[in-house]
This record gives structure tokens, sequence and C-alpha cells, in this order.
């Protein structure tokens, strides 16, 4: 979802930062992923040692199938929680990612 999300020709290492992921975990992840045809993964014309992920026909399909999915299941889970209370569940998670960003120097 991360690729679909920042884009075709995104590099490994922004992937997995979005994915909260170490590089090496989404190496693996990311061979299974080109051999089931859902991602392609090639070398960056402007930087040879950077990895650009794009999706597949076959990706992008799957991507919107679970967009369409997630959307469901969030409204699903959601529709008895009032604006206000949504509201205020986001504004903490924001405080704790903040937090968590600067107790770890920025780079949480």
């Amino acid at each position: 979802m991360a690729i679909a999300r920042l884009g075709d020709g995104v590099h490994q290492v922004k992937v997995a930062q979005a994915a909260g992921m170490e590089s090496p975990t989404l190496v693996r992840l990311l061979d299974q992923l080109c051999k089931a045809g859902i991602v392609c993964r090639s070398e960056d014309p402007n930087d040879r040692r950077a990895k650009a992920l794009s999706l597949t026909d076959k990706g992008r399909t799957l991507a919107g199938s679970i967009e369409l999915e997630l959307t469901r299941l969030r409204a699903d889970v959601l529709k008895g929680l009032a604006p206000a209370d949504l509201e205020a569940t986001l504004r903490v998670f924001q405080a704790f990612a903040e937090a968590a960003h600067t107790e770890s120097g920025g780079t949480a």
C-alpha cells in the first residue's frame, strides 16, 4: 500500500520509512511481491545505487481492492463514534507520534 500511496518510482528507502520497516525486511518482502508480479523494481536513472519501485497493473488492481476494503472497514469501525470523539482521538495519536519523534531524535 505504501507504494500505491507514495506513487510509482518511489525509492525503497522511502517505502521502508513509510511502512516502519527495516530495509532488509522490506527487501525480502519486495522479492516476493516482484516474483508475484505485483511490484516492479528498477534502477533509478539518476542514482544507480537506488531502487525505484512501481506497481504493476496487477499491483494497482490489488491496491485498489485493498483500499476499498479498508475504507469499508474504517466506516464500520467508526460508525458509532461521534465526530468530536474521533477528532480528540486523532489529536492524542498525533501528540504520541510527535513525542516519539522528538524522543528518538527525529528518526521515528
